[in-house]
């Protein structure tokens, strides 16, 4: 793929964070007058008898995706924009969940995400709230907006004392593209380069351990549009063999929504399926990373074929309501998906919803398997 790549850095300084302010209850307060949305959620087991849907026990914590947890008694508030600005939630059965406030800021310019500035959380083993821990995280950002720095400030009543790390750093082309962003964490800090060409579409993505190893190298190409991903191509690497060759496949229809993607490929291949291993129970942090090495890579690195599809429908607001999902390695054509509540056979619901006057959701029931698993309740007020 040939393309004029500009590597013209920003040079910013960073915003200085003062941590004398963060002890100041002031930092916890919601100022109302951005609120133009508040809603309070409940999460609920569904129950089912027969065609019949109804509300079980209530249940403290369940996760949608990536984007979007559900606590029973959460309460969030929006601006103007519906943007979420501030939550609040508790854990009502699992004490070691935690309670915790999260404040928000919502920056104009990228609208992709929120910031989170602080959490709390509490021991409740007397049954009264008792919050014990402070976690605040700043992202530092130049006079674009763009985000330089986000830096996480924690403190314990047990201690008296704020501790603070850095958790990553970035960098711009002239453009605004990002083109770096280190992230740190001990043995598992990284660097990530991206490239973009001069419509602003991302090219590559190459991304380095500790070590300065390559672990990841993704590439992609547009429709003839230049707005829309056609296609993918994802290497991951580790102890310096390639340990997956993934190609991803994306088709849009006429409002730019994915309803389809194909995922072929080889992968990294254990024992009992892709990317599993297994080792004995009583080995050693370095021992276990030795016994993987010796016994899965070098001459023993086996790689899987990959070939998959999922197709995506949704609502008149955008919503996914329902989903199909194909291995062609199951015989039964049907997998279930880790890592998310909404499982589905080849094709099955995801969720289904009950709409305000206003067009927002106040009802979502979520599906496990074609079945209701899940009711989310909220009472929206507006400003």
């Amino acid at each position: 793929m040939k393309t004029n790549i500009q590597f013209i850095l920003i040079s910013i300084a960073f915003i200085a964070t003062s941590c004398t302010s963060q002890n100041d209850e002031k930092d916890y307060e919601l100022d109302m007058s951005n609120v133009k949305k508040k809603t309070t959620v409940m999460v609920y087991q569904a129950v089912v008898n027969g065609d019949d849907v109804s509300k079980g026990e209530i249940t403290d914590y369940i996760m949608k995706d990536v984007d979007n947890i559900y606590n029973s008694y959460s309460t969030l508030y929006y601006d103007a924009n519906n943007h979420r600005i501030y939550e609040s939630y508790c854990s009502i059965t699992n004490k070691t969940n935690p309670y915790r406030t999260v404040k928000t800021n919502w920056y104009s310019n990228n609208p992709s995400k929120w910031q989170s500035i602080y959490e709390r959380r509490y021991d409740d083993g007397d049954n009264k709230y008792k919050c014990d821990f402070y976690k605040k995280t700043v992202y530092d950002r130049n006079s674009d907006g763009k985000l330089m720095r986000i830096m996480e400030y924690s403190k314990s009543d047990n201690y008296k004392k704020y501790d603070s790390d850095t958790l990553s750093t970035f960098q711009y082309d002239s453009y605004g593209n990002k083109i770096e962003e280190i992230k740190y964490g001990n043995e598992y800090s990284k660097t990530v380069y991206s490239q973009y060409n001069n419509e602003g579409q991302f090219q590559q993505k190459r991304v380095y351990d500790l070590d300065n190893q390559l672990i990841e190298e993704l590439t992609g190409e547009y429709y003839p549009n230049g707005k829309l991903v056609k296609t993918e191509y994802d290497k991951t690497y580790k102890y310096n063999q390639l340990v997956s060759d993934i190609q991803d496949d994306y088709t849009y229809d006429d409002k730019g929504r994915m309803i389809e993607k194909i995922e072929t490929g080889l992968d990294f291949s254990g024992t009992g399926g892709t990317g599993f291993v297994s080792f004995p129970s009583n080995l050693s942090e370095q021992e276990t990373e030795k016994y993987i090495k010796e016994n899965y890579y070098g001459k023993n690195l086996k790689l899987k074929s990959v070939n998959m599809k999922w197709n995506f429908f949704y609502d008149d607001h955008n919503r996914e309501v329902s989903r199909c999902f194909y291995n062609q390695d199951d015989e039964n054509n049907s997998l279930t998906q880790p890592g998310g509540m909404f499982y589905t056979p080849p094709c099955g619901r995801v969720a289904t919803y009950k709409d305000n006057e206003k067009g927002d959701w106040i009802e979502m029931i979520m599906y496990n398997n074609d079945k209701p698993s899940y009711i989310v309740t909220r009472e929206i007020e507006y400003f």
